[in-house]
């Protein structure tokens, strides 16, 4: 029997089974079967913030076929700096092949082997995070001159409002279209080889100048206004004054999330030129955080929502928010999956969340929380309680003011290797283990779990 007899259900189940290269030569062989398989050579669209990279966007939704198999939209934001002279700029000069040389660091260390190796990896981290070779006078030439002409193409983009019109065209034509992810930086995946690929030329590390809030606007309203039901939204790192937006397209944008069984906000309370400091504007974020309540209102009206992360970026001297401003009292239904970082949250509220979702969540992550009432062991013990784990993270520092309380449960450095960050992991290790059901609570034991002086 000839392929193109077989019922295009079997077809269908041979391309997914296949490798890419098998599809390509599978759709050359008759128009049938290039009908069944081309929707199989694409499912993700990565966009850059780059004129070629919309015009690429279009020509996809315009494709008859590939456009209806489009499920994921991966928008990587980062921007080129501008700089006023070549001096400026040359001050600014990195050598792009370190980025190829980072290893992944370790998020714990729990051995004296392991954080040998972990050392190893930060003297080599150190070493090529600053790199001292000399571009020679030609290379520094084309570098800046490509730099200039990336930048200009950029700034195209800028006084378009930042390609919003592209974007809602495109997604009228993408009607599969269920994901969405806006990452900058390592806000939500580390760099990808084809955005360092496409800027190297310009010798300069990209950033950023507004955190993400046209393109969020422009991701969501378009969303919303093609009438699309996401499933998953992934933003970071965000300006926390996207939801500073008007009332008509914060409306929009939410009207996009209320089929979301997904979604994670990383959010960003400002930082110096040279990222050295973070945290600038947590009291500006904290008043409008409280007195609106629109990050609640952005994220209750999701009745399918499965999991749920929410994660500020700095909590020192306080939290840009509270848990109660965040999640009110609502309960969702089906919410499996929860993760908080720099947070501040009394006992009570804390605890009431984990008991309304008692019957559904399995999985907890819970990074760089204060409590501004009540004790962590008694927090603790009410979690151990109430829920039935799969799996459980905390980490960072847990911090208490009524009574004081301090513990940091993993390096602030990950690579770091010292004996008391090996106190930190095993306490953290220890806490982990009795919220999914082992043991005591180990914060009750003093002397082997000691706080931080």
């Amino acid at each position: 029997m000839r392929l193109d007899q077989l019922p295009t259900e079997i077809l269908l189940l041979v391309c997914e089974e296949v490798s890419l290269f098998d599809v390509l030569n599978f759709r050359l062989t008759s128009k049938f079967l290039s009908s069944v398989a081309t929707p199989f050579l694409l499912d993700e669209i990565h966009l850059l913030f780059k004129p070629e990279s919309f015009h690429r966007l279009l020509e996809i939704s315009q494709h008859p076929v590939i456009s209806g198999a489009i499920t994921t939209l991966f928008y990587e934001i980062d921007f080129l700096d501008r700089f006023d002279s070549r001096c400026e700029w040359e001050e600014n000069v990195f050598d792009p092949n370190y980025l190829t040389l980072l290893q992944k660091l370790p998020t714990r260390c729990v051995s004296k082997e392991e954080r040998s190796e972990a050392r190893q990896r930060e003297m080599e981290y150190l070493k090529n995070a600053c790199p001292d070779e000399q571009h020679a006078e030609d290379t520094l030439a084309k570098g800046w001159d490509s730099h200039l002409a990336l930048y200009a193409e950029q700034e195209i983009l800028r006084r378009s409002d930042y390609g919003s019109e592209a974007i809602c065209r495109a997604m009228r034509a993408l009607p599969s279209l269920r994901e969405i992810i806006m990452s900058q930086g390592c806000g939500i995946v580390p760099r990808t080889k084809k955005l360092d690929k496409t800027f190297s030329a310009s010798l300069q590390l990209l950033g950023s100048e507004n955190s993400g809030t046209p393109q969020a606007r422009s991701l969501l309203v378009g969303a919303a206004t093609a009438g699309l039901s996401l499933e998953s939204v992934q933003i970071g790192s965000i300006d926390w004054k996207f939801l500073q937006c008007n009332d008509e397209d914060f409306f929009k944008m939410k009207d996009a999330l209320q089929s979301l069984r997904s979604c994670e906000l990383r959010i960003s309370t400002g930082s110096d030129a040279y990222a050295d400091k973070f945290g600038l504007e947590i009291p500006e974020c904290s008043e409008f955080l409280r007195q609106s309540r629109r990050l609640f209102h952005f994220i209750k009206d999701m009745p399918l929502l499965d999991e749920l992360t929410i994660a500020f970026d700095w909590f020192d001297p306080t939290a840009a928010a509270q848990l109660e401003w965040i999640v009110g009292s609502v309960t969702w239904s089906f919410l499996t999956f929860v993760s908080f970082e720099c947070i501040d949250t009394d006992d009570r509220s804390l605890v009431s969340f984990f008991r309304r979702h008692r019957n559904t969540l399995r999985q907890v992550c819970l990074e760089d929380i204060r409590l501004l009432t009540g004790e962590w062991s008694a927090v603790w013990q009410e979690m151990h309680d109430a829920l039935n784990l799969e799996s459980a993270r905390v980490g960072g520092s847990l911090l208490g003011l009524d009574p004081l309380q301090s513990w940091c449960l993993y390096p602030v450095l990950p690579f770091s290797s010292g004996d008391d960050d090996f106190q930190n992991n095993r306490t953290c290790k220890a806490i982990e283990d009795y919220l999914i059901g082992w043991g005591d609570c180990p914060l009750l034991d003093e002397e082997e779990h000691p706080q931080d002086v």
